[in-house]
């Protein structure tokens, strides 16, 4: 587990993704005090400073605690020193030969780290202050150890690798070709208490066609391919990750057999730009009580133009309908202020104010060159993806991306912790299902907010911002239908049964191809001020049997739940942006009370303070003596009504 660095690295300056103020530890105390209260178990990583927005990385290496070992090895130019047995030098080329433990220390500006041995015994290979360059191939090169190796980073040094640029073509097709400046055909395992930094000008920064462990240390990555690639799999735990890649942030690769291309994150840190998606699976993805940062694409500005007609599912009547006038912009309320900062997560409140940009989050600039590898012609630009399930439990998540920020093709799921989402496509995307249990989720900017064939929220509070459809639950086979309604699938659902939920969305708030559940927690929809969308949109039936629903939009496609175990407020109100309207009993006393940030015309309320039959009163306009939390008022003194009528609850 990665310690506080020693002295002799403390001028060191980085430029790396600083958008969260968790993102940032120093060496002091008082620092590692606060990071000791972060979800990453690690203590302390390098100082951070904003400079030009390159990654600076250190010109020479550093020497860290003392590591005994059997065999020493200290790089030169001039004259490569070996003590011990194992490994042999050759025309600037140390081959490793023997399992056994090494230490390696010195420079060497243009050689190659060879291991290549058949003994059933580790090679674990201490770095303690390497600068290891290799002009035509990668600087590690590691070719057989039946066993495993391991590149063990001594506490409080600084290592840096750096390979060609034009030793492996994009076309080529020799399956073990070398393509990483750490590259290994065997398991391989990353650990320490120092810094390793990787330049990769050719290929991906570190490639490992068999297993790949991280299992601490600080590593800085700058690479024209991937930035970190395990094929079989890839397991980070307990380190800090900093990587600026033409490709692919963090990806497995192993598709053909069963039960590989898993990936798995727990305890650490990971900041990532990215030109394509910054955290790709081939199988699961599990991460765990991590700080995860990822920028793809440039942001979510940089989003492809969304081409949906005005109706693209069902038309009048039911199904997945297009707002009509979305052309790939985001809307105007999105603009960026020039004195933005990102706002940290309030403890009595669940998100940031709805409307805001997020910061340029980018540490290095990133242009797609494609160096090594195009294994597909679709370049894919999404925050966080996997083929098989994906599993997130705790820490903290911020994503910018131009495309989906989290996707499965199979289910997600979210039990906690929190998440900060600028979306170019969906904000959170899976297949099948998706589930939310618990946690802190705000979707600031989205094109989609939540998509899957159903959608389970049991728990947590969730914001969604979105320029289409907030909920939407489809199988993908519900579409068409024109002005008579699309075809409803009744295996399509969207569940709520706990938590605090609040869309505001252009398009229809809730879109589901199938039924619509709520039976316990809180559902708040702020839906589209355009006619051809509504808040609530279902094919096949809205059951209310708990909680609470406010459903507020435009009034020509407004619907109904279909059936509550409570009294149904259902009734229109031509009301502007930011006013705010109260809903009491006979006797005067508030039962709910918002304010919405758009214009509206239909409202439609069930919760169990409802009685059928029962008058209510419906103020309009006035005050309130507390600040709104993303619309909705309480604990507080209403007054100063404009307007005021009496509806009858069904």
């Amino acid at each position: 587990m990665p310690k506080s660095k020693n002295s002799k690295a403390t001028a060191l300056l980085l430029c790396i993704c600083c958008m969260l103020s968790s993102c940032s530890q120093s060496r002091n105390s008082e620092s590692q005090n606060a990071a000791s209260q972060q979800t990453s178990t690690h203590s302390s990583a390098s100082e951070i400073a904003m400079s030009s927005g390159t990654l600076d990385y250190p010109t020479e290496a550093v020497t860290g605690t003392e590591q005994n070992a059997d065999t020493h090895i200290t790089l030169s130019d001039d004259n490569i020193a070996i003590d011990g047995n194992g490994a042999q030098a050759t025309d600037n080329i140390v081959t490793i030969s023997s399992g056994g433990s090494y230490i390696i220390n010195g420079t060497l500006s243009d050689g190659q780290l060879v291991v290549d041995t058949a003994d059933e015994e580790s090679v674990d290979i201490y770095l303690n202050g390497v600068k290891l360059s290799c002009s035509t191939s990668a600087a590690v090169n590691i070719i057989s150890a039946p066993k495993k190796v391991k590149l063990i980073s001594c506490e409080g040094s600084i290592n840096i690798f750096s390979d060609g640029s034009d030793y492996h073509s994009s076309d080529s097709t020799e399956e073990d070709a070398v393509s990483a400046a750490i590259f290994s055909m065997e398991d391989l395992e990353i650990e320490g208490g120092g810094e390793i930094y990787v330049t990769s000008n050719c290929c991906k920064g570190i490639f490992s066609k068999d297993d790949l462990e991280i299992t601490g240390g600080n590593l800085f990555i700058t690479a024209v391919d991937d930035g970190i690639r395990g094929k079989d799999s890839l397991v980070i735990s307990n380190a800090v990750l900093s990587i600026s890649s033409s490709a692919d942030g963090l990806r497995t690769s192993n598709e053909t057999e069963e039960n590989m291309g898993n990936m798995a994150i727990s305890d650490s840190q990971v900041n990532i730009t990215s030109a394509l998606d910054g955290i790709q699976s081939v199988g699961t993805l599990t991460i765990n009580n991590s700080t995860i940062n990822v920028v793809s694409a440039d942001g979510y500005e940089n989003a492809q133009a969304h081409t949906d007609e005005f109706m693209h599912g069902g038309g009048f009547g039911g199904g997945h309908r297009g707002d009509g006038n979305f052309n790939g912009e985001m809307p105007d309320d999105f603009s960026r202020p020039d004195d933005f900062s990102m706002p940290d997560m309030p403890q009595d409140g669940f998100a940031p104010d709805m409307g805001q940009t997020p910061p340029d989050m980018n540490f290095a600039p990133v242009s797609y060159t494609q160096g090594a590898e195009t294994e597909t012609t679709t370049q894919s630009t999404k925050g966080i993806k996997s083929t098989g399930d994906l599993k997130i439990t705790g820490g903290s998540v911020s994503i910018n991306c131009a495309d989906d920020a989290i996707h499965s093709n199979a289910n997600c799921t979210i039990s906690s912790g929190s998440f900060t989402i600028y979306a170019g496509d969906d904000a959170l995307h899976a297949d099948n299902t998706l589930t939310i249990s618990g946690g802190e989720i705000s979707v600031i900017s989205s094109y989609e907010g939540i998509e899957a064939s159903n959608i389970y929220i049991n728990g947590g509070n969730v914001l969604i911002t979105s320029s289409d459809d907030g909920l939407n639950a489809s199988d993908g086979s519900s579409s068409g239908g024109g002005f008579g309604g699309g075809f409803a699938a009744s295996d399509v659902s969207i569940v709520v049964s706990g938590g605090t939920t609040i869309v505001n969305a252009q398009g229809d708030g809730i879109d589901s191809n199938g039924t619509v559940g709520l039976s316990d927690g809180t559902l708040v929809v702020f839906g589209p001020t355009n006619g051809g969308n509504g808040a609530l949109d279902y094919q096949v039936s809205f059951e209310v049997t708990g909680g609470t629903l406010l459903a507020v939009g435009s009034a020509q496609m407004a619907q109904s739940v279909s059936s509550s175990a409570f009294g149904v407020l259902n009734f229109n109100a031509n009301t502007n942006a930011d006013t705010i309207i109260q809903i009491a009993d006979e006797n005067g006393n508030e039962i709910f009370c918002f304010k919405t940030p758009k214009n509206f015309q239909n409202v439609i309320f069930t919760s169990p303070q409802i009685e059928s039959s029962k008058t209510y009163t419906i103020s309009t306009g006035g005050s309130y003596s507390q600040e709104s939390a993303n619309g909705i008022l309480s604990n507080g003194t209403y007054e100063g009504a404009q307007n005021s009528q009496n509806v009858t609850a069904r």
